[in-house]
């Protein structure tokens, strides 16, 4: 070990010993520095969907100086000595090869990471200015700069290896561009002919400008950091075994042997690593992520599913705007399915005949961006414009939303046939329509939502349909017959889903039948609070904790407008489960119907007042486990004692959010045809004249004079 220190540290002082060193320093600072502050300068005072880290480490400015980087940094490794003849004292010195090897290539690396280290402070320096951080979250920069390493170590032993094998230093710096140029430039040589989906995919996996996209926004994938880690060792040990065959100490059938037993391991640790592998995604908001359904539906593929996605990134036809986001999606989709599914990128501009052959088997418009998918010996084509959802209002339309997902996987189930759920709405007793007023708003948003629906009259149909997911009962002004009570009972005792809004004025005996099932008792009054101005009929309500339809409410109120009803809960008891989840705020009590006047003085109601909460609105679990998180089969009904908060003219965001929350924990997505489109997080700044200024001053002028301070401090020292 000791000797390994003593080679690395005359390869550092070597380094920074001579001027090269800082000139290298200053020039590349300054051109980050620049780069920098361009990116920051383009996204000010605008919305995009790239992020301060994305911009900066994908621009071409950076891939330039970083390609160009490395060949300065391993050039003189190996050649440097063969040209001086130290490479004899080396040679015959009792040395092992792989400590040479190993502290010429840590040190520089070590060179690497001194460089790349001062282009933190652009980000620690752009946090007071912006007040905002500079990536998508804290993840962001986890996955640049290891990203930033995993290459760094990897084009660095490529240098090593090519300044090993001559002893021209031109020579050893053209051959280490050349490889890591191949390596680069690897996707846009051989990607848009794909010859097999084995070599598309493993492109993908391996592409830097690729997988520097995804790991900057934050999306971590195992495979590319085994298969950079075990590529670097690949080639530093057949940069050991040049030494070794210099040295004459190996006979050449024995390297030979040993190079092919190391290319079979790495060959063997990346087979295990792709088909072993994790995916993370520590954005912020983890709006990269498949949805669950998403997640079970791919992974629950048997059968290979083929994908097309027929655009031209740079055409100007409509959905080319979504390529990005759309590829981000198909890596996703292939990470559940594995090798269930394969994914072909046709760009019709650059693979003619390909293109034709498509044209010829799916009948398309070929001046169209489209997805086609074929499942099952069925197939379907999708305009890609359909994926996004754009505001209109301006001069130029916006993406607003990315529905990718839901539009694929509804797609995808259309295909296999499997049979879809669905949320009913009952009808007959003059119950409200979504879609009609006065639901529009609830219309839109289950619309938007992509869940389907459907209008059931069991007076017609005795039974519950078998792909119901839910049914909702809004606002019932008769009752139920016996043969519909009956009908909903059964499906309540086999796992069924229930959501009511009462109407309380109606009398509708046989409905509270079948609540009393579930242990929710509808009172026969009215919550009221008296005022002396009159009786104030709209309750204000605030929600309990202790469910997860609750939690994220738990610190506003909901307004409840029109009359309102209480309910009574039974006590929770075996299998049955029962917890309020809105309840009246303090000053409101129940009045029975039948004593409520409108001429009712304060004194008379502050005498009746309730002394126990007041429960507007609760639910019911039968066979359930006390958590709303874990999956299991089991019959759930919400009831609410108000039916008029859900109208057009009373909707709030609180009642709206809450009418969200009971429908999303009450169906089971996976069942449904679609899910929530991904509204698009636009990175937004709006930094002054000034603050500007104070970035370009820090990252342009202070950071690299700092750096030829301290290059010219050294070089002086030495002098005298």
């Amino acid at each position: 070990m000791r000797t390994f220190w003593i080679l690395w540290k005359r390869e550092i002082i070597a380094f920074f010993r001579t001027p090269r060193a800082y000139v290298v320093m200053v020039l590349f600072l300054l051109l980050m520095g620049f780069n920098f502050y361009a990116g920051v300068n383009t996204l000010n005072h605008g919305s995009t969907k790239l992020s301060i880290v994305e911009a900066f480490f994908n621009t071409p400015s950076f891939w330039i100086a970083f390609l160009f980087l490395v060949p300065l940094l391993t050039i003189p490794l190996f050649s440097e000595e063969y040209q001086t003849g130290t490479i004899e004292t080396l040679m015959t010195a009792p040395i092992r090869g792989t400590q040479v090897v190993f502290a010429k290539f840590l040190s520089a690396l070590g060179l690497l990471i001194f460089l790349f280290l001062p282009t933190l402070i652009y980000f620690i320096l752009f946090w007071p200015s912006a007040h905002q951080i500079a990536a998508t979250g804290y993840g962001a920069y986890l996955g640049a700069y290891g990203m930033l390493f995993l290459l760094g170590i990897f084009y660095l032993s490529i240098g090593c290896l090519s300044s090993a094998l001559t002893s021209y230093q031109l020579i050893a710096g053209m051959t280490s561009f050349t490889f890591i140029g191949m390596m680069f430039f690897i996707e846009m040589i051989i990607a848009p002919d794909y010859p097999t989906p084995f070599l598309a995919k493993l492109i993908t996996l391996i592409a830097p400008k690729e997988l520097m996209i995804n790991f900057s926004r934050g999306l971590i994938d195992t495979r590319p950091i085994v298969f950079y880690l075990s590529m670097t060792s690949f080639v530093l040990f057949l940069t050991v075994q040049v030494l070794q065959l210099r040295r004459r100490l190996l006979f050449r059938w024995r390297i030979a042997l040993q190079i092919l037993s190391a290319f079979c391991l790495v060959l063997g640790i990346n087979y295990i690593a792709f088909r072993h592998y994790g995916h993370f995604d520590f954005s912020r908001s983890h709006r990269f992520s498949l949805s669950d359904q998403g997640s079970v539906l791919f992974a629950d593929i048997k059968q290979p599913a083929h994908i097309i996605i027929y655009c031209s990134p740079t055409s100007l036809a409509e959905g080319a705007e979504l390529y990005g986001d759309l590829k981000a999606l198909m890596q996703e989709y292939q990470i559940k399915a594995r090798e269930n599914l394969i994914v072909e990128y046709l760009d019709p501009t650059r693979n003619l005949s390909r293109a034709r052959e498509i044209q010829g088997k799916y009948q398309f418009n070929s001046n169209e961006n489209i997805i086609v998918i074929d499942y099952l010996n069925h197939n379907t084509i999708i305009p890609i414009k359909e994926l996004g959802e754009y505001d209109t209002l301006g001069k130029i339309p916006r993406l607003i939303a990315f529905r990718g997902e839901q539009v694929i996987n509804s797609a995808l189930i259309g295909l296999s046939g499997v049979p879809l759920k669905k949320v009913y709405f009952l009808q007959g007793h003059g119950e409200m329509i979504p879609g009609v007023s006065p639901l529009e708003i609830i219309g839109r948003y289950l619309k938007h939502q992509n869940i389907t629906t459907a209008l059931l009259n069991l007076a017609v149909t005795i039974q519950v349909p078998e792909d119901a997911a839910l049914i909702i009962i809004m606002g019932a002004h008769r009752d139920l017959s016996e043969a519909e009570a009956e009908a909903l009972e059964n499906y309540w005792q086999s796992s069924g889903r229930i959501i009511v809004l009462l109407d309380p004025v109606a009398s509708t005996p046989l409905l509270y039948r079948v609540l009393q099932e579930g242990g929710i008792t509808p009172c026969f009054d009215q919550v009221i609070r008296n005022l002396s101005t009159g009786i104030l009929h709209d309750v204000t309500g605030e929600f309990i904790p202790g469910s997860e339809l609750t939690k994220q409410f738990l610190s506003l109120n909901i307004l409840f407008l029109g009359i309102t009803q209480s309910l009574t809960l039974a006590p929770s008891s075996g299998n049955l489960q029962l917890r309020p989840l809105i309840q009246a705020i303090n000053g409101f009590k129940s009045i029975p119907t039948s004593i409520i006047e409108p001429t009712q003085t304060n004194s008379q109601g502050e005498e009746k007042e309730n002394q126990i909460p007041i429960v507007l609105a609760a639910m019911a679990d039968r066979g359930a486990l006390h958590d709303d998180r874990v999956a299991v089969k089991a019959a759930r009904m919400v009831v609410v004692g108000n039916c008029d908060f859900i109208k057009d003219k009373n909707l709030g965001d609180v009642g709206l959010n809450f009418f969200s929350s009971s429908l999303n924990g009450l169906i089971d997505r996976v069942q449904l045809t679609g899910n929530t489109a991904k509204m698009k997080a636009y990175y937004t700044l709006n930094l002054s004249e000034e603050e500007m200024k104070r970035i370009a001053l820090w990252c342009i002028l202070i950071i690299p004079a700092l750096a030829a301070c301290l290059g010219m401090m050294i070089i002086w020292k030495r002098r005298n």
